[in-house]
């Protein structure tokens, strides 16, 4: 009985994840959207690493 209710917790979780890869998998974009679409990793890394760098404390030491 157990092992049905993480089978079901397991479909129920996985199923609104891969759905919209499959449904976007199909769909074609217009040129400006996929230029738009493949400079997100390079402002989601700019936003990881920035806040980083403004915070920069010249006199504290440095981590080896």
């Amino acid at each position: 009985m157990m092992i049905w209710v993480i089978i079901g917790m397991a479909v129920v979780t996985a199923v609104p994840r891969f759905l919209p890869a499959f449904i976007i998998d199909q769909a074609k974009f217009p040129k400006w959207v996929d230029r738009w679409l493949n400079a997100i990793p390079y402002a989601a890394l700019g936003a990881l690493i920035f806040p980083g760098i403004i915070s920069v404390k010249p006199e504290a030491p440095k981590l080896v």
